[in-house]
C-alpha cells in the first residue's frame, strides 16, 4: 500500500505545490528538513504526556525510501525525531508540509497523532482516527514566528497498530 500511495503522490504534477489561492511555490520553496537527517531523541518530545508506558521506537522502523522519511509503526509506534533547519523562517513565510499514510489499522479503535515544531513553535499537527483509509495531507501554514537557520525541527508521531506514515517534505517559501 505504501508504494501505491507514493505513486499517487508522485503522479500529481511534480514540483507543483499550489496553495488554495493557486500560487505556485515550487520554484521558490526551500527544504526546511532532509529525510536522511532525522535523529531519534525522546528528550525533545513536545508532547511527553502522549506517551503510553512501554511505547518506544526501534530505529529500524524509521527509514528513508526514495527520498522520503517512512515510519513503520509496527516497530516504531512512538517516534520523536529532530534535526536542525536548513533555512530560516520569518513571520509571513509559508511552510508547506506533505504527509501521507497507508490505510491505518489497529487491534482496537485508536487515534494517531503527528506534529511538527520549529524552534519550539507548532507548525502543523493532525489527529487521525484509526481505522482510517489512506490519506495525503498537503498543508500550507503561514509562519507566525521567526526562527533562524539551524533551529531545531521536531517530528512527533504516535500510532497504535502496524501502519506506515511518510513525511514527503517540509518546505519554507520566503514571502
Amino acid at each position: 500500500m505504501t508504494a501505491m500511495m507514493f505513486i499517487l503522490v508522485s503522479g500529481c504534477a511534480p514540483n507543483q505545490h499550489l496553495t488554495d489561492s493557486g500560487t505556485d511555490h515550487s520554484t521558490t520553496g526551500v527544504d526546511l528538513v532532509a529525510a536522511e537527517a532525522w535523529t531519534i531523541d525522546d528528550a525533545v518530545d513536545p508532547y511527553p504526556e502522549h506517551r503510553d508506558i512501554g511505547q518506544a521506537c526501534d530505529p529500524s522502523g524509521m527509514l528513508v525510501e526514495e527520498g522520503l522519511l517512512e515510519v513503520r509503526t509496527g516497530d516504531c509506534g512512538y517516534l520523536i525525531a529532530h534535526q536542525t533547519s536548513r533555512s530560516a523562517v520569518r513571520v509571513g513565510d509559508d511552510i508547506e508540509v506533505l504527509v501521507f499514510h497507508s490505510s491505518l489499522t489497529a487491534p482496537a479503535p485508536a487515534e494517531g497523532h503527528i506534529a511538527l515544531t520549529v524552534d519550539g513553535n507548532s507548525i502543523w499537527e493532525n489527529n487521525v482516527t484509526i481505522p482510517s483509509i489512506s490519506q495525503v495531507y498537503v498543508e500550507v501554514i503561514e509562519a507566525i514566528f521567526d526562527a533562524p537557520e539551524g533551529a531545531e525541527v521536531v517530528l512527533h508521531l504516535h500510532n497504535h497498530g502496524s501502519n506506515a506514515w511518510n513525511l514527503g517534505y517540509v518546505r519554507v517559501v520566503h514571502n
